[in-house]
């Protein structure tokens, strides 16, 4: 299997960054590998700070099970009520928090090839 061009090929899956017309969903995350790897992606791509993946409303994008999660201390909080997307960063300890999803920033999409 390949990914043709694109990013990261891991577990029969394909990670990306640049563009969701490759297919694809939001990366989900369901074991602690999945956060590491996602970790990973962002890191090597763009170095610190947040990017999305796929949750939202405590849903993944894709249809799979929210069964994993690592929200920061006193998150997801959903500031002012508007606070529906999951944003992942790779500052600091590194956990997940809500954020207002028309908030620009880097994406993790994946792929199963």
């Amino acid at each position: 299997m390949s990914c043709l061009g694109v990013f990261l090929l891991l577990s029969s899956f394909c990670f990306f960054t640049d563009s969701t017309s490759l297919g694809g969903n939001l990366a989900s995350v369901h074991h602690d590998i999945d956060y590491q790897v996602v970790q990973n992606v962002i890191y090597i791509v763009k170095g610190t700070g947040p990017a999305w993946i796929g949750g939202t409303n405590w849903r993944w994008t894709d249809g799979t099970p929210f069964n994993f999660s690592n929200w920061g201390i006193g998150q997801p909080d959903n500031y002012q009520g508007n606070e529906n997307c999951l944003q992942i960063s790779t500052e600091g300890r590194r956990f997940w928090d809500d954020l207002n999803c028309q908030t620009p920033l880097p994406f993790v999409c994946a792929k199963k090839v």
